[in-house]
């Protein structure tokens, strides 16, 4: 079995000319990740690897549930090729993993991940909106073919 969670970044500034990988967190957004990583039923347990865009709001978001789900920040690893709105790079990234590996984080961006977790799953996701989650779970799979799986989200805008 694989198992994958898409987790996108949390909600960042706009109002600062940064170029756009370097846009830092809101407050609001070190909440909310804070806030969906301490949840009960938060998918970031059991996890053998993290894998994050090297944006910075993608990368403090990767830290912020790390820190706060109780994974060791040597499970972490930068990948550029997350640095992308295409899902087209994220699912080439995926079929490209070790079979070794069966529980994955990725730390990313949309419209990729919405786009991602469409596809692998075959339901309409709609939008993940800044700190969502998608958890699928893929019975007798490889990465490099991925049958559709079952689909868990998680929405910030359920805590409120």
């Amino acid at each position: 079995m694989k198992r994958l969670v898409l987790l996108r970044h949390a909600k960042s500034f706009w109002e600062w000319d940064l170029d756009d990988i370097n846009r830092p967190l809101t407050p609001k957004g070190v909440r909310r990740i804070v806030q969906m990583s301490e949840l009960p039923n938060h998918p970031f347990h059991t996890v053998e690897q993290v894998f994050s865009s090297p944006a910075n709001r993608a990368l403090h978001t990767s830290v912020l549930m790390m820190r706060h789900a109780g994974i060791p920040l040597s499970k972490l690893a930068v990948v550029s090729d997350l640095y992308t709105f295409h899902a087209s790079a994220v699912l080439d990234f995926l079929y490209s993993l070790p079979e070794s590996l069966s529980q994955l984080i990725l730390v990313g961006h949309n419209p990729a991940f919405t786009e991602v977790a469409t596809e692998l799953s075959g339901t309409a996701v709609g939008h993940l909106s800044t700190a969502a989650w998608a958890e699928i779970e893929f019975s007798n799979a490889t990465w490099s073919q991925l049958p559709k799986g079952n689909i868990r989200l998680g929405n910030p805008k359920q805590l409120l």
